[in-house]
């Protein structure tokens, strides 16, 4: 089974015979839809990105998928900085803005990082909230947004592998994408960017609450 995020980020299947081709969609429209609306004033994005060839790839999709919004927003991309200049710019934004963390897997001086771990740096001095479109972030500091979700991808990775354990040929499934993207945010971010929940899409994904005794225990006490 050859798995990807999204068909985009993959090379050509073809170049191994005899996969299962499982792909999601990244859903960065949807992700940046949802960050304007919840900040009606904003007029700038920062898009950051980092100098590998995953990192390149990524931000090439994503500048196709903003093309629609550049009537809306002006994109400024910062792209493949080292990292102690892409810390101090980010603590330097101006109010009306917000930052789209894509991914950072290797810096403009060549350090390399996983990319949670570069994020998590970044939103220390970050002066502005971000988002972004996978789940494996959102405990590095992200609000959130339109994610890729972990769990509904091994669950369609795992209906592929039964599929193929009773006897189908992986090359004959005819797999279509499939969105595994959910709203999921971070409590202590929206409190931090005075974000209301009430202003988040139904069925959001609301993760980290701080619960207070009162909250938990409210029938006993």
């Amino acid at each position: 089974i050859l798995y990807s995020q999204d068909r985009r980020l993959l090379g050509d299947p073809k170049s191994i015979p005899g996969a299962a081709v499982v792909t999601g969609q990244l859903d960065i429209k949807g992700t940046l839809d949802l960050a304007i609306r919840l900040h009606p004033g904003v007029d700038k994005v920062f898009v950051i990105s980092g100098a590998s060839r995953f990192d390149r790839l990524l931000e090439g999709i994503a500048r196709e998928e903003f093309r629609s919004f550049e009537n809306q927003v002006r994109f400024q991309y910062l792209s493949g900085l080292p990292m102690h200049e892409l810390t101090r710019y980010v603590s330097l934004l101006p109010e009306d803005s917000v930052v789209f963390y894509l991914s950072v897997l290797r810096d403009g001086n060549g350090k390399a990082f996983k990319s949670p771990e570069a994020l998590t740096l970044i939103s220390k001095h970050a002066s502005v909230p971000i988002y972004s479109v996978s789940e494996t972030y959102i405990d590095s500091g992200i609000v959130g947004g339109r994610l890729i979700s972990h769990l509904a991808h091994g669950a369609m990775v795992g209906r592929v592998a039964l599929r193929i354990l009773a006897g189908e040929e992986p090359t004959d499934l005819g797999l279509p994408e499939e969105s595994t993207s959910r709203y999921i945010f971070h409590a202590r971010e929206l409190k931090r960017w005075g974000i209301l929940e009430k202003n988040l899409p139904p069925g959001s994904d609301v993760r980290y609450r701080d619960y207070s005794v009162w909250e938990t225990h409210r029938w006993q006490i």
